[in-house]
């Protein structure tokens, strides 16, 4: 689980049939398509890409930015996964 106070919004990535997906309660499942290293295109109308953040290997945010506004937004790692 990866969530930002700013915008007060929180996503998950899970592993799914072999990919990457982003997935948000609104706004559902989106695949994330591979450009390089921790960085990820996303196969949607709402997200533009994904980069992924690390400290000594260990995944510890993600920097999204959106199509709509263009912006970035940081959201910081806060767990593993949504209740089921």
């Amino acid at each position: 689980l990866y969530h930002s106070r700013e915008l007060g919004a929180t996503y998950e990535v899970i592993l799914r049939d072999g990919r990457l997906e982003l997935r948000h309660p609104r706004h559902g499942a989106m695949p994330l398509v591979p450009i390089g290293g921790d960085q990820f295109g996303v196969d949607g109308d709402l997200i533009a890409s994904v980069r992924f953040g690390r400290v000594s290997g260990n995944v510890v945010g993600l920097e999204l930015e959106a199509v709509s506004w263009g912006a970035k937004a940081s959201f910081g790692k806060i767990g593993d996964a949504l209740p089921r």
